[in-house]
Formats: structure tokens, C-alpha cells, sequence
């Protein structure tokens, strides 16, 4: 069973309790093992100083081992504050919706299944720069099989689109718009 497990939980990270109970959950339906079985093994499946305290809780069900976990990992109060951070997430500067939805994604797999693809979806358009946001919504008709990735292509199409834009010089001291040479013409 341990192998299948890739990290041992040691309670240092933001929410990984979450993850990790993902993946025992995972390996426990893989291995075809009871509940009461992978309630003896998880004092094997963490390091310190989480093992100590999960031994000191002498929790004698998987079920009260899971709200352990939860209540001591994950309280309600920090997922709902790092929901509220994910809600306030915006694209930044010179940061390509890519690299946005990739930082968005990373921070809402903290919160592993608790977050929907369609809440990721609507994260990731809110947060989009307002030209970018305002184009993607103009353009794209709402579809609800649209993924994530049909909208991150669509936002760095126009995100490029509109940078290029940006970079087409309309007209210059030495060449007013009306008189702009065309070099296709002698």
C-alpha cells in the first residue's frame, strides 16, 4: 500500500490533508482494502509530528479518523478564507491567461475536489484582465460543455490579439493616418 501512496502526509502544508485523503481514498478502492484495514495503516502514512498526534487521538474509526484529519488540517474556517482569496484571484501584469489559469488551477487543486470545473471556469474568466474578460464574453456564446481549456485558448487568442493591437503604431508625427506610405506602391 505504501508505495501507491507518492508522499507521506507531515501536516506542513497549506490544505494538503485534502490531496492526501484523495489519494488514500484512491488506493483504498485500487487495493480493495476495508476501512478499519487503512485505519491501521495511516499511522504508517505520516510522518512527525502528525503521527504522534493522530496516535494521541486514539480514534478508533476511519470515519472519526477523517474528521480528525479535516478539523486538525482543513478547518472550515481557512478553506472558506483561502476560497475567498481563490474568489479574488486577477490575472496579472504582463502575465499571459496560460500562465493565469495555471497559478489558478495550482491554488484550487489545494483545495482538491471541493472545487468544481464550472467554479474554476468562472474563476478563471472573472479574473481575467477586463479587455481580455470583455472580448472572451463578447465573442464566446455561453456554452455549458465549454472546458477550461476551450476558455484559455479563447483568452490567449485575444489576449495576443489585443496585445498585437496594442503594438500597430496608428499613426506617427512624420506620417499622419491619412497619409501613412504603403510600400506595396511606387
Amino acid at each position: 500500500l505504501l508505495p501507491r501512496i507518492s508522499k507521506l502526509f507531515d501536516g506542513r502544508g497549506a490544505f494538503e490533508i485534502i490531496p492526501f485523503l484523495i489519494r488514500l481514498k484512491e488506493v483504498e478502492n485500487e487495493a480493495g482494502l476495508s476501512e478499519g484495514m487503512v485505519l491501521r495503516l495511516l499511522p504508517d502514512m505520516l510522518l512527525e509530528p502528525v503521527v504522534t498526534a493522530f496516535r494521541s487521538a486514539q480514534l478508533t474509526t476511519y470515519p472519526t479518523a477523517l474528521k480528525w484529519f479535516l478539523s486538525s488540517f482543513a478547518p472550515e474556517a481557512r478553506v472558506q478564507e483561502f476560497w475567498r482569496k481563490l474568489q479574488q484571484s486577477q490575472q496579472k501584469d504582463g502575465e499571459t491567461p496560460t500562465d493565469y489559469s495555471l497559478r489558478l488551477q495550482m491554488d484550487a487543486a489545494k483545495l482538491g475536489s471541493l472545487v468544481t470545473s464550472a467554479e474554476l471556469k468562472a474563476l478563471f474568466e472573472g479574473g481575467l484582465h477586463e479587455t481580455t474578460r470583455y472580448f472572451l464574453r463578447a465573442t464566446l456564446k455561453p456554452d455549458p460543455h465549454r472546458t477550461l481549456t476551450d476558455k484559455i485558448s479563447a483568452a490567449s487568442a485575444m489576449a495576443q490579439a489585443i496585445s498585437t493591437q496594442n503594438k500597430v503604431p496608428r499613426s506617427s508625427p512624420e506620417f499622419p493616418a491619412s497619409s501613412t506610405p504603403n510600400p506595396t506602391s511606387s
